[in-house]
């Protein structure tokens, strides 16, 4: 019923326009999404953000963004299966909503319990806290079931982050096996109780060893995930211009032009 109330969907990736299309009686357009580099160093310093002084890796999520498809608990699985407590990493979980949801909040102190070298920050801040965070992190991790785009995702690989993530959704409009560390993932059954979505739908199950060695791959062989990193910030800065954007947008201008021309002529 949603769909009464446009004229036109637009979105910002391909995957999306292809999930969308498949039920819209409308048109849905790809409009692509400027992705900028940071235009100057954050100002923060770790301890003025709770990062600690070892190698960080960081997940941000939206406990209101369903928490079975941001997927914070095989973050924390892989990282348990990659480090101990004191192998010199630490993983950073920031979050978002945790007080609108405290059963999944619940769950999650429950899987990080007993870790110090695990911590989770909860609480809404500024889009440059958000930003420094990602900027002075080591790495970026999402073991996501699905995403729209990946909008974190891409601020990190546009920040020259080692970014792992799944290979799976939205964030391949700019992610490859070159310029990320892609995680394997089977296709499942989204399941019951994970509203707003169909139990029948299906998403990805991220390979959760898979991802382990990812990290452990970044954390041992710095210059390499320094090397990928750099081919993602090239990446995304080219794939995602805001050049490419405007020239995208002036496409889907025109042609709505041009259809309201003939609708015109027509009538």
């Amino acid at each position: 019923a949603a769909f009464e109330l446009f004229e036109e969907i637009w979105v910002t990736s391909e995957f999306t326009r292809d999930a969308v299309a498949t039920v819209s009686p409308i048109p849905v357009r790809l409009v692509p999404l400027p992705v900028l580099a940071p235009s100057r160093a954050t100002p923060y310093r770790r301890d003025q953000l709770g990062l600690p002084n070892e190698f960080v890796y960081l997940n941000m999520f939206d406990f209101n963004s369903v928490l079975e498809r941001k997927n914070p608990l095989d973050v924390i699985d892989a990282y348990t299966q990659a480090f101990g407590p004191d192998d010199g990493a630490s993983l950073v979980l920031k979050s978002i909503n945790g007080a609108a949801t405290p059963l999944d909040l619940e769950r999650v102190q429950r899987a990080i319990a007993g870790r110090a070298d695990i911590r989770l920050i909860d609480g809404h801040w500024t889009a440059d806290q958000v930003q420094g965070m990602i900027e002075l992190s080591d790495c970026f991790v999402s073991l996501h079931r699905s995403e729209g785009f990946g909008l974190n995702l891409a601020a990190a690989m546009a920040a020259a982050r080692p970014t792992i993530a799944t290979g799976y959704s939205g964030n391949m409009t700019f992610m490859s096996e070159e310029s990320a560390f892609l995680v394997p993932y089977a296709l499942v059954d989204v399941g019951e109780n994970n509203g707003p979505y169909p139990a029948d739908a299906v998403w990805a199950q991220p390979d959760v060893r898979a991802a382990a060695d990812q990290m452990r791959r970044v954390f041992d062989d710095r210059s390499f995930a320094a090397t990928v990193a750099d081919r993602g910030r090239d990446r995304v800065l080219d794939r995602q211009s805001l050049t490419r954007a405007a020239a995208g947008l002036r496409r889907v201008l025109t042609t709505l032009e041009l259809d309201a021309v003939l609708v015109g002529a027509q009538g």
